[in-house]
């Protein structure tokens, strides 16, 4: 079949405004906040090398510095107390310093990163914040429990390559690309589009809002993560060290089918230079801290077989184990266990689509399909769901239960472009296509809400399971090993307390004892 439109990847590289150096300060001192004496940790931040006219070492206490004023809410940066001689040839390599920390790290969350200005009479820079005084404790406490909530899907038993991909897929599915920011139809403040912050507070941001909300997350987990910048390209993505190497990374570019939710490319998670150009980062002056090129940093080619190649839409945590759909012919949704170091991993097949619940009709084409596939899955609890072009699936014992079809108005206005869950509810998009970022703007993909009474009266009741002693039979003992439970009397070691709710309220009362004693008895 025929693609009859293809992604406009030219329009892409345009979403990144590079940061102007303030003016040198002048002015009267104003009120400095005491600086901690505290012995929290502070990052290590030796990856910078050597930024510009300063060496490593004035460069990673510059960081430090920073990363301690922040710590504080303080509004300056005293260079003297550190050694440095803020003067005119410096200036922008500090500037630099104070806006990578200030985006990549938790600290720098409500700092304005546009509003950095210097004074080299009195070697100081000056920082500023959205909020002051309480307000700004409140708020910070807030935005902190924003990246506690995120962080909260991460398993520790993870590698740092599972963690990576679980944060690059998690933003790609909950956050988009901020179009109305990006086009000028809308003006955010302080440029919070440009920031980590801006991403958090409404859901949209453009290239280094994504850059710094993935790199203050893997921050959390105590991976080491930096912004790359090509102001050439006008865009930002990330650069992240696993095991000791390291690798590229474009959440943006990989969200690349805006408002469509569930829809996310691996093309540029864990890759090479080379790898990065082919999809378009096709430029010569890639740096971090906006003054140390990288374009010649040796990556390994360490993923180039990784499981995650395979699937062009949301790759999700489930049942111990990480699912993916697959983009070619046939489309197979699979499930992935034993992660390597490599990326490779052991794969089983869970169930293949038939052609047409894999493949989109173009709307206004009758007999053309789209090439590839716009199937989003989504998972909550122990049940995993995935779209079709009009119908939502539950998958139950490895066969798909229908649980919603599109109604006959839903049919007239589109197809499903994207599916995600929030809680016990699932949300779908209907679009008559997959909107590029530009598209969104005249034709947004609404979202409507699939509730859990709505989907789960479809799902088939499952059959009570008396074996509550876990001995593989179903006897009296069972009745006893509940009976001991319900006086609180200390059971049986092995008892199977999540399947003692034999009536499904939600309680473990004599109501069950009465069931299981009526299966006995039958």
């Amino acid at each position: 079949m025929k693609r009859a439109v293809s992604v406009c990847t030219a329009l892409l590289t345009l979403c990144m405004t590079a940061p102007q150096l303030s003016a040198p300060a002048y002015a009267a001192e104003s009120t400095v906040s005491a600086m901690p004496d505290t012995d929290s940790s502070v990052p290590d931040f030796s990856c910078f090398g050597a930024v510009g006219t300063l060496t490593e070492e004035e460069s990673r206490k510059t960081a430090e510095a920073v990363y301690r004023a922040l710590q504080a809410h303080s509004t300056q940066v005293s260079l003297k107390g550190i050694g440095i001689d803020l003067t005119n040839d410096n200036a922008n390599d500090i500037y630099h310093i104070c806006y990578t920390v200030m985006g990549g790290w938790d600290v720098g969350i409500l700092a304005v990163k546009n509003k950095i200005s210097y004074n080299t009479y009195f070697d100081r820079v000056n920082l500023n914040y959205r909020f002051e005084g309480d307000e700004y404790d409140a708020q910070y406490a807030a935005y902190s429990q924003k990246l506690d909530d995120i962080l909260s899907g991460v398993k520790p038993e993870w590698s740092d390559v599972e963690k990576a991909l679980y944060l690059h897929d998690y933003i790609s599915i909950y956050y988009d690309y901020d179009s109305e920011a990006f086009y000028g139809t809308v003006e955010r403040e302080n440029s919070e589009h440009h920031c980590a912050y801006g991403m958090l507070k409404n859901g949209v941001a453009v290239c280094d809002g994504y850059s710094d909300l993935y790199q203050i997350l893997l921050h959390r987990l105590g991976i080491d993560a930096l912004s790359v910048i090509s102001e050439e390209l006008r865009h930002g993505w990330n650069i992240v060290r696993i095991d000791g190497d390291w690798y590229y990374v474009d959440v943006t570019w990989d969200d690349v089918y805006s408002q469509d939710a569930g829809k996310v490319l691996h093309e540029n998670f864990l890759r090479t230079a080379d790898e990065m150009i082919q999809t378009e980062h096709t430029a010569s002056d890639w740096s971090i801290v906006a003054s140390t090129n990288i374009c010649d940093l040796a990556v390994p080619d360490t993923f180039g077989n990784a499981f995650w190649l395979e699937s062009d839409s949301a790759i999700l945590p489930w049942r111990n184990a990480w699912l993916t759909v697959g983009k070619d012919s046939p489309c197979t949704l699979s499930l992935h266990t034993n992660i390597r170091p490599d990326g490779t991993s052991d794969r089983t097949e869970l169930l293949t689509l038939e052609y047409d619940d894999y493949k989109w009709p173009v709307w206004d084409m009758p007999g053309y399909t789209w090439r590839g596939n716009y199937v989003s899955p989504a998972v909550i609890g122990d049940i995993l769901f995935y779209s079709t072009p009009t119908v939502i699936y539950a998958l139950q014992d490895n066969s798909p239960v229908p649980v919603y079809e599109l109604s006959d108005a839903e049919k007239e206005a589109g197809y499903i472009y994207g599916l995600y869950a929030d809680g016990d509810t699932l949300y779908y998009g209907i679009s008559t296509e997959s909107r590029t970022h530009q598209g969104t703007l005249d034709y947004p993909i609404l979202y409507d809400a699939l509730t859990a009474g709505e989907w789960s009266t479809k799902l088939p009741v499952p059959e009570p399971d008396y074996d509550l002693n876990g001995d593989s039979t179903v006897s009296v003992q069972d009745a006893v090993a509940l009976a001991k439970y319900l006086n609180e009397t200390v059971p049986e070691s092995d008892f199977r307390e999540e399947s003692a709710d034999l009536n499904c309220d939600n309680l473990i009362t004599l109501a069950d004892l009465s069931v299981l004693l009526s299966a006995l008895m039958q």
